[in-house]
């Protein structure tokens, strides 16, 4: 996840506040429920680490690849991990090269004496499937939100020619690490070619 090439849809947390998690391209900054539908963009990777501007309006163009994806409404701690499956789909006349998708989470809770208490790479676990190698473990990066996320394989991006699709596959876990004092996690998947193109956001609900 460095500079623009491996850049996440991510939510800031504000005290006290909630944030959010991303598949497609993936990092940690300020995105709102609406805003993220609308395809705002958050600042992200080495920026949202290093605590620059939080979050950058851009707007999906209206000829772009699409993200779809559908996420989870609960997530159980200590479960078997659930599937997404991630699909970006080039309905343009334009080639688009080093499109990249990431995947993210943020979720927080106040705890005692005003400190907040966030997930952590030890709290989320989320695996790619690659075809031929089965499933491998997605090295989570915090964000200063701080937004776990990372740029899923390839990392260096691939082609997409008018009308082609990439499919992949993740499944996320929360584990039983995770603070019961955390009910919600913001989960986020999105993509990039060469400008943000939108993605997939939902507050997710953590039990057990």
């Amino acid at each position: 996840m460095h500079g623009d090439s491996r850049r996440h849809p991510a939510r800031r947390a504000a005290t006290g506040g909630a944030a959010v998690l991303a598949a497609g391209l993936v990092t940690a900054a300020a995105l709102a429920p609406a805003s993220a539908q609308a395809g705002v963009r958050p600042a992200t990777g080495a920026a949202a680490r290093c605590g620059e501007a939080a979050s950058a309006p851009a707007a999906r163009p209206a000829a772009a690849p699409r993200v779809t994806a559908k996420l989870p409404a609960a997530l159980r701690r200590g479960a078997a991990p659930t599937r997404i499956d991630l699909t970006v789909h080039n309905g343009t006349r334009r080639t688009y090269t080093h499109v990249r998708t990431d995947a993210s989470a943020f979720g927080t809770a106040p705890a005692a004496k005003g400190q907040a208490v966030f997930l952590t790479a030890k709290d989320v676990r989320i695996d790619q499937y690659i075809r031929g190698r089965g499933w491998r473990q997605v090295r989570l990066e915090t964000g200063c939100d701080p937004t776990l996320g990372q740029t899923l394989w390839p990392s260096g991006g691939f082609t997409l020619r008018p009308g082609g699709t990439f499919h992949t596959a993740i499944r996320i876990a929360i584990t039983r690490h995770a603070s019961p004092r955390i009910t919600r996690a913001d989960v986020a998947v999105g993509g990039y070619a060469g400008q943000w193109t939108g993605g997939r956001y939902r507050s997710v609900r953590l039990t057990g």
